[in-house]
């Protein structure tokens, strides 16, 4: 039997999406040569799209596992990459399962409020398909939730990992701010892998997320042209002018984000938070979402908003 005391670290940041993931993979890559000083070794990403988003493993990821169990000077290896948690084939899970003899192995993962972290991905989503000459597989909020599967796939590998790893070692945390020490996830996430970030080079924060009314915009672009060109330059334009206020769902849109996925949020509350504490709070719940939603203006674009558009399309044309 391998001498556990012995064993390296593995330790995967698995996201989820929209939880300051890029941000955080931007900071441990400036400042590599600081984790090295504390024998920690960043590798970064560890997926490559093939058929769709992080559904292989990178050979080359598989080589560096051996190199670092066999010649490597440092004690813990950190992987982060948000593509994981979608565990697509049961890629990750079964990456887990061949290596927990090897490896100790850890898992990071932060989950976002239900409702926020939908609004965030669909939102974000739109600026994605503007490099892309399709058109988007939904037309609306609720059909993208009709397809939006990741938070149930997040659920589900959590479910399995915690069957084969410790409790300890299955680390969940609430992306919520007000929870963070001094109200930094970089605080939060480098206390939970006893890191020592004081001298870290900062570095700016990434992947900001459009508003809903400019996703909305965005959205209305890619219905009227799959020129990739005039999408971005008017995706650039419409982010150009950010909605001091943006609308946010409407009251229709809540419930189908709560009938789908709010008894998913839950359980994770339930097996993770705390281990059992169901008290546990994101800071926002179906009773605040309405008082924000109440007196919102409309979300869908009218007639005037659309002729603003397509003026600015046209100016992207080549």
């Amino acid at each position: 039997m391998t001498d556990i005391s012995k064993k390296k670290e593995l330790c995967f940041h698995i996201g989820t999406h929209k939880t300051a993931t890029t941000y955080l993979q931007h900071l441990m890559s400036a400042n590599k040569k600081r984790l090295s000083e504390q024998r920690i070794e960043y590798y970064g990403k560890c997926t490559f799209a093939k058929d769709a988003p992080g559904d292989t493993i990178a050979q080359d990821f598989y080589e560096r596992l051996k190199t670092f169990r066999a010649n490597s000077t440092s004690d813990r290896l950190v992987v982060s990459d948000e593509d994981l948690c979608h565990n697509r084939n049961d890629i990750f899970y079964t990456l887990v399962c061949n290596y927990s003899n090897e490896f100790n192995i850890k898992i990071v993962c932060y989950i976002r409020e239900v409702v926020s972290y939908c609004i965030s991905f669909y939102s974000f989503a739109a600026i994605w398909l503007c490099n892309r000459d399709s058109s988007p597989a939904f037309r609306n909020f609720v059909e993208y939730l009709d397809r939006q599967k990741a938070y149930i796939a997040t659920y589900d590998l959590l479910t399995k990992l915690a069957k084969v790893l410790p409790n300890e070692d299955v680390i969940v945390r609430p992306f919520n701010f007000s929870q963070f020490r001094e109200k930094k996830i970089d605080n939060d996430f480098f206390d939970i892998l006893n890191v020592d970030a004081t001298l870290f080079q900062s570095v700016e924060v990434q992947n900001i997320s459009p508003t809903l009314k400019q996703a909305e915009k965005i959205y209305y672009v890619l219905s009227i042209t799959s020129n990739r060109h005039v999408r971005v330059r008017a995706r650039d334009l419409i982010l150009q002018i950010r909605d001091e206020c943006g609308p946010s769902i409407t009251k229709d849109e809540l419930d189908a984000v709560y009938e789908r996925y709010r008894d998913y949020e839950m359980k994770i509350q339930r097996a993770f938070f705390n281990r059992g504490n169901e008290e546990q709070r994101y800071g926002r719940t179906y009773a605040r979402w309405i008082q924000k939603i109440d007196g919102q203006e409309e979300r869908v674009l009218n007639a005037s908003e659309k002729h603003r558009i397509l003026a600015a399309a046209s100016l992207c044309v080549v």
